[in-house]
């Protein structure tokens, strides 16, 4: 079953990649999630990996909307304070360490594992 989240994952990626014009040499998406803007809606948010920015400074494209309403960020993951990030930047950041391997066991993905645990820790 692990495997076929998986695949549909990563054909969820290469969907959202083509609708956002992304070009594929530069970036490699690395994560997908949707971020609530309002109590009645959410956008979805796909980061991936720039590809020259280097192991030294790696830096995440955070992306999201489409047309004028389209908004691109990138993010040095080396820069985000954890103790203070926003949600974009562990976004950025928990998506980076997932595509370099280190990921939370038992977890879907980095970034829900981090979610589940704020709002746990909000109660």
């Amino acid at each position: 079953m692990k495997a076929k989240a998986g695949y549909i994952k990563k054909v969820q990626l290469k969907l959202w990649m083509r609708m956002m014009r992304f070009p594929r040499r530069s970036c490699r998406g690395i994560g997908l999630t949707s971020f609530g803007i309002s109590d009645a809606e959410s956008r979805v948010v796909l980061a991936s990996y720039v590809k020259d920015s280097g192991e030294d400074d790696p830096v995440v494209q955070i992306a999201y909307g489409q047309g004028d309403d389209r908004k691109v960020y990138h993010i040095h993951v080396n820069d985000v304070d954890i103790s203070n990030a926003s949600d974009m930047e562990m976004f950025a950041l928990l998506s980076y360490e997932g595509y370099k391997g280190r990921t939370a066991p038992g977890a879907i993905n980095n970034y829900s594992a981090y979610k589940t645990f704020e709002s746990r820790r909000r109660i």
